[in-house]
């Protein structure tokens, strides 16, 4: 009884912190830049103007894919990955968010890709483990933190569909640098991150969920996914924040 009165009173102390730190500090949105009234760093108009990806492949998440259908370009290729959650479709207001978080070191926007995607993803089958897909040291060294494992962490701890799955961060290693992979082409990036990872050990019959930003041609999930098949894994998905247009893909 002790314990959990003790519980009781500090998830109250952490609420009345955290009401404290909204009224001293009130949250601005990401997008306009006006109070967005909500403990969240995005208001409801902005988050309404978002581009959700409702209309999915149902195995690669590929935006605006008919139901019943024949396989998608994606699926058809023989990607790796067994499934993709990307509630959001990539478009220029997700796009210029993502890269201030990667690329301006705008860190406080992780809690707002997570929550999205608890919010919106189609409901995960829980994972043995979850895998962020690892940078190379050299590109860790130069941005200052993996967005992968941010996100990942954000996810895990604010979902309770997922209390106690293990977050692994070293099971996967890039083990050599690949080029960025912005401005290549499909075909270009398959050749780029083919081989660019190993694994820290086996992964025996392990349903992992590997956790990347944005999955645009599914590439480098996919040399992740056969990196980890490779070592023994039964099942690999993707979770990400939003999935590539077909339209924007080269």
């Amino acid at each position: 009884m002790a314990g959990k009165a003790a519980a009781t009173v500090w998830r109250g102390t952490r609420r009345a912190a955290g009401a404290l730190v909204d009224g001293l500090f009130p949250h601005h949105c990401a997008v306009c830049d006006r109070l967005s009234r909500r403990p969240l760093a995005l208001c409801d108009e902005c988050e309404g103007s978002l581009t959700f990806n409702r209309n999915g492949c149902a195995r690669c998440a590929l935006p605006d894919t008919p139901a019943g259908g024949p396989p998608c370009p994606a699926c058809r290729s023989g990607l790796a990955v067994d499934r993709v959650l990307a509630p959001l479709s990539y478009d220029a207001t997700l796009a210029e968010l993502v890269s201030r978080w990667k690329y301006r070191r705008e860190v406080a926007l992780t809690a707002l890709f997570a929550d999205l995607w608890r919010r919106h993803a189609p409901a995960p089958e829980r994972p043995d483990r979850v895998v962020p897909v690892p940078l190379h040291w050299r590109r860790l060294w130069w941005r200052g933190f993996n967005q992968g494992e941010r996100l990942a962490t954000a996810i895990v701890r604010g979902d309770p569909r997922l209390d106690g799955v293990p977050i692994d961060r070293r099971l996967l290693r890039r083990h050599r640098p690949t080029g960025n992979q912005a401005a290549l082409g499909q075909r270009e990036r398959r050749a780029n991150v083919a081989g660019a990872f190993t694994t820290r050990g086996p992964c025996d019959n392990l349903h992992l969920a590997v956790v990347d930003d944005v999955c645009t041609t599914g590439a480098t999930a996919d040399a992740a996914a056969r990196a980890l098949k490779a070592a023994g894994a039964r099942r690999v998905d993707l979770w990400c924040i939003a999935r590539a247009p077909a339209t924007t893909q080269r």
